[in-house]
């Protein structure tokens, strides 16, 4: 499930119980949007750099004792998208753009990344 996809489940539910919205529940509705989408930011912006270097860390690591390994490949490739990622939140927070597309991206790069190191450890084991 995406961010994208909570969001979509949120707004149906907003429209779908009860009576309709007032113009004050979908207001408090994007307030709460806005609050989550900034507190993912301070989140990665206070444990972003930390994540980046232990990632460059370790993926020196796996790059070196792995890379002929598909699985190892596709998981190094994987991180890399994720640091990517990571990245571009940062920079679209840094240029005031809209976040909310740069966090579903690194959520959804972050889930792959998961899943791509998990099928890495399997194979090498």
């Amino acid at each position: 499930m995406s961010i994208l996809s909570d969001v979509k489940n949120a707004v149906v539910g907003l429209f779908s119980k009860g009576p309709i919205p007032t113009e004050a529940d979908v207001i408090n509705f994007l307030a709460k949007l806005h609050d989550d989408a900034d507190a993912a930011y301070a989140w990665v912006a206070a444990n972003g750099p930390t994540i980046v270097k232990d990632i460059q860390i370790v993926m020196a690591i796996v790059t070196a004792l792995g890379s002929g390994n598909p699985a190892v490949a596709s998981a190094v490739l994987a991180v890399n998208v994720f640091t990517s990622a990571l990245n571009a939140l940062v920079a679209a927070k840094g240029a005031g753009e809209d976040m909310f597309q740069a966090i579903n991206d690194a959520y959804q790069a972050l889930k792959k990344m998961q899943v791509a190191s998990a099928q890495a450890v399997l194979a090498v084991a």
